[in-house]
């Protein structure tokens, strides 16, 4: 159903309890101070009425590794995942995925709420919080072994709306009932800052397309902290701490020369979380680059003083113990036009070696691994097709069982990766352990963007079902052989896959002497590639003139007088 809002009434509360008789039920945990940002009054009564039809939250046990999706679409708008709550009553069909026009189309949250206003935008969001994400599909996750959840969400999740931001409230109480319905399944909820004032990254994910300006003011790097903080004491207070269990501190920022600026941010929020969550789970996006990190948090951070009674949260970032602190590293095939021309064999060989290579770029200190650890919080089993309003427009075709055997293997792939352990060669460790990852995304509207929904790859077979049992510890090489043996398999099987590669866009024309690039080689950032070797040579050429100049003038043969 393309429309974001089945159900006219947009009450949150999906179980009313009619009987006055009936006790009210306690909350799961008596807060000891009052929060100033306290959940609001309908929350309460939805969590009320969950406890009264059976809500029993059980703290699911330790899984050896991470298993997750991504709730994205959600709290913080994307276009391409949930194009109707767009469409619906524009006068355009402006899409925007990469660029448009902010006075035509509204291609981001920002533009959304200025075009409609206040009170129309919170009437469509309202709607669109209470029906995107459903008890339904927790279930269906949970039951096909999904052990976490990963929830983008913006700053203005705690109110914080200034003067001249359009963003609207109310997306809390709705994160809240989510956490009840993880708790009714056993699963966890891991939060991420994906919206930050100012923007991190310019893209339409992080609330406003285009300049990414966060890193430039402070007030920014303030109130990012702040929201982080507030909402680890308001899960605290309510008794949610065993299942909000992880918190990322900013999505993919691209900070450029302002790296020191993110990794001061990174110590204060860490420390605003941690004072309101020791337990956590902290994870921080490695800005495009895991290299750039090998030094940061090497031997733990300092400790953080806890509200509880003269206690002090033990260093957590010590693998050996907590190892309760992560570097998250997104990947994606699609958005790269020299991997989307890959064979199937050689995606798979790309997996195996190319990406195992780019996350073991961090972390390290002097050949041993650091403190902290490895996760993979954004990946998808799209490999060949990147997302535009162009390929929306193309005639959808069914998936061949060839298309559908090669996704099946490329997720499995993907997944044995992304829960390796780490690797000896001798005394020496050869590759880090990585703990898990969250899949890219649970759901999407679009049929062609079937390859990025869980959901339907569940149902059409592409995604395969893990274990549903917590105590369960295999992990995916126990489940489905080696990424070796799975490469091995998509070679002998490399005839019967003929024709399943058909990249979008189509490949540009190229000159015969140019070499294609190997499928374990590095991409290279072509503009900063570029760059570079200009500036290389225009440097060399500058030395050189000048030592030419120089003996020239010592030997006489400039055309004046020395």
């Amino acid at each position: 159903n393309p429309n974001p809002n089945p159900n006219p009434n947009p009450n949150p509360n999906p179980n009313p309890n009619p009987n006055p008789k009936t006790p009210k039920p306690k909350k799961r945990k008596k807060a000891k101070t009052e929060n100033p940002k306290a959940m609001a009054p309908p929350a309460r009564l939805l969590l009320a009425a969950l406890a009264a039809t059976g809500f029993a939250p059980q703290v699911a046990p330790a899984p050896q590794r991470i298993r997750g999706v991504n709730l994205g679409g959600w709290l913080v708008l994307e276009r391409w995942i949930t194009p109707s709550i767009f469409k619906d009553g524009w006068d355009d069909d402006g899409w925007g995925f990469s660029s448009y026009n902010p006075d035509s189309v509204a291609a981001d949250q920002w533009n959304f709420c200025t075009r409609l206003g206040p009170e129309e935008c919170s009437k469509r969001l309202e709607a669109h919080w209470d029906s995107w994400v459903t008890e339904a599909d927790v279930a269906t996750l949970a039951d096909a072994g999904i052990t976490h959840l990963r929830v983008p969400m913006g700053y203005w999740i705690m109110g914080d709306v200034q003067e001249g931001e359009p963003y609207v409230t109310g997306d809390l109480q709705y994160l809240m009932r989510l956490g009840a319905w993880a708790g009714r399944y056993q699963m966890q909820v891991w939060v991420d800052l994906h919206a930050a004032p100012g923007s991190q990254n310019g893209f339409d994910n992080s609330g406003r397309y285009g300049n990414a300006t966060w890193a430039l003011d402070s007030v920014n790097v303030d109130r990012s902290v702040q929201v982080l903080g507030d909402f680890a004491q308001h899960v605290s207070d309510e008794g949610y701490g065993d299942i909000f269990t992880g918190v990322g501190l900013l999505n993919e920022p691209k900070t450029g020369s302002n790296l020191m600026t993110l990794t001061d941010f990174y110590e204060r929020a860490y420390a605003a979380v941690r004072t309101h969550l020791p337990d956590a789970a902290v994870f921080v996006g490695d800005s495009f680059n895991p290299s750039d990190f090998n030094w940061f948090w090497a031997h733990g951070a300092p400790k953080v003083e806890s509200p509880r009674e003269g206690a002090t949260t033990p260093n957590p970032l010590a693998q050996a113990t907590a190892g309760r602190a992560f570097l998250d590293t997104h990947i994606y095939h699609v958005f790269t036009p020299a991997l989307r021309e890959l064979e199937p064999a050689d995606q798979i060989h790309r997996v195996c070696n190319g990406e195992k290579d780019w996350i073991d770029q961090c972390c390290w200190d002097d050949g041993k691994p650091t403190e902290l650890g490895r996760i993979v919080g954004e990946w998808t089993a799209a490999f060949d097709q990147a997302p535009s309003e162009e390929l929306e427009n193309l005639p959808l075709t069914d998936l061949t069982p060839a298309r559908r055997s090669f996704l099946k293997d490329f997720v499995k792939a993907q997944m044995v990766l992304y829960e390796q352990p780490e690797t000896k060669k001798g005394a020496l460790v050869e590759s880090l352990e990585i703990t898990g990852w969250f899949f890219w995304n649970f759901k999407m509207e679009l049929e062609q963007y079937r390859e990025w929904n869980y959901l339907e790859g569940l149902r059409r077979g592409w995604i395969p079902k893990l274990p549903k049992d917590r105590t369960d510890k295999r992990l995916a090489s126990q489940l489905f052989g080696s990424c070796e043996n799975i490469h091995a398999g998509v070679v002998a099987n490399a005839k019967n896959l003929e024709g399943v590669v058909n990249p979008y866009p189509p490949p540009q024309p190229t000159d015969d002497d140019v070499t294609p690039i190997a499928p374990d080689a590095p991409i290279p950032d072509v503009p900063t590639a570029a760059y570079t070797m200009l500036w290389v040579v225009t440097s060399l050429g500058l030395l050189g003139a000048a030592l030419i100049g120089i003996a020239m003038y010592k030997y006489g043969l400039l055309p004046f007088e020395r």
